[in-house]
Order: structure tokens, then C-alpha cells, then sequence
């Protein structure tokens, strides 16, 4: 259970007031408030070793890096939309934004991952299909099937790659 500053200081006195006795304290504290659930002996005796050593109950701040604010979450989702409007093609990317808004690169993409929730993607170009296209498809897969069942071992002889070149003109 986590304590507000208020039982915490309250857990404290009661605690010199009871001769450093830290179940007693809780029992005075319960008694006090009427609160059953409120911490173990254990977590008494860290809170007054805590406050003896920095003569405070706050806890100490974290380490690490701190969050992201939200203005900067803001910012980065308006640079994107600006980013993509001035792009003919409507495209944006993480590094114009990173540089447009001096947000490190990583940060940029974390918070269009996890806060703003994009998700990148790039359009892919592909052939248009013909009005005969599935018709010749099924036609090559029976042919392939007719091939496999005659000569099992038909399918060695195909050189496979994964090249592929493409015209418009279709040659």
C-alpha cells in the first residue's frame, strides 16, 4: 500500500511517542484513524530509517530519464502534420520532425509508438490486375501442379530467385 505524506508523518510521531516501537505505532494509528490495512513493521521500520537519515518523508526522486510532457507529445504531432502537408506525397518522417522540433530521434518515435499511436508503413507500388489476370493464374497453377504430378522432381530444375524486374511496357 502506498502512504500519503499525511500518514506518513503521522506513522513517524506515533512512532516516537510510542518509544520507537514501530507495531506499536501502527496500533496507535489504527486506533487513531480507524484504518486496518496500513503497513507492516518491516515498512515502519524503513519509513523512520528513511526520514532518520534524510529528516524527510518524501521520497527521493528517480533515476533515470524523466517523462515526456505532453506539450512535447503537442508538438511532435503537429510538426508530423505539418511535415506530411508540405510533402507532396503526404509523407513524414522521424528524423525531419526530430530536427524540426530539437526532440532526440528516439523520443520522436516513441511517442508516435506508444502516445500518439502511429504506426509507420510505407505505400507499396504494385501491378495493376487485368481483367484475364485470375484466369491465367489458375491456368499457371494447374499447369504447375500437372508438371509436379508427371515428374516429381520437376521443381529442381527451376532457378529461384528473388529478383524480379519490372517495366511498364511489361517486358
Amino acid at each position: 500500500m502506498k502512504l500519503t505524506e499525511e500518514q506518513r508523518v503521522a506513522l513517524i510521531r506515533l512512532y516516537y511517542e510510542n518509544r520507537r516501537n514501530s507495531a506499536e505505532a501502527i496500533r496507535a494509528y489504527r486506533r487513531e484513524t480507524g484504518v486496518v490495512e496500513i503497513c507492516t513493521p518491516f515498512a515502519m521500520r524503513k519509513l523512520v530509517a528513511k526520514f532518520e537519515r534524510t529528516g524527510s518523508v518524501h521520497n527521493a526522486p528517480r533515476s533515470g530519464r524523466p517523462k515526456t510532457s505532453e506539450d512535447v507529445a503537442m508538438e511532435v504531432s503537429l510538426a508530423m502534420a505539418d511535415d506530411a502537408e508540405h510533402n507532396p506525397h503526404g509523407e513524414s518522417s522521424v528524423r525531419t520532425v526530430a530536427k524540426s522540433t530539437g526532440v532526440a530521434t528516439m523520443t520522436v518515435w516513441k511517442l508516435l509508438r506508444k502516445v500518439l499511436k502511429f504506426h509507420p508503413y510505407r505505400i507499396q507500388c504494385m501491378h495493376e490486375l487485368k481483367p484475364g489476370d485470375p484466369e491465367r493464374r489458375l491456368a499457371f497453377a494447374e499447369d504447375y501442379l500437372t508438371r509436379v504430378e508427371l515428374t516429381p522432381d520437376w521443381i529442381d530444375t527451376i532457378f529461384w530467385t528473388d529478383e524480379a524486374h519490372f517495366t511498364l511496357t511489361g517486358w
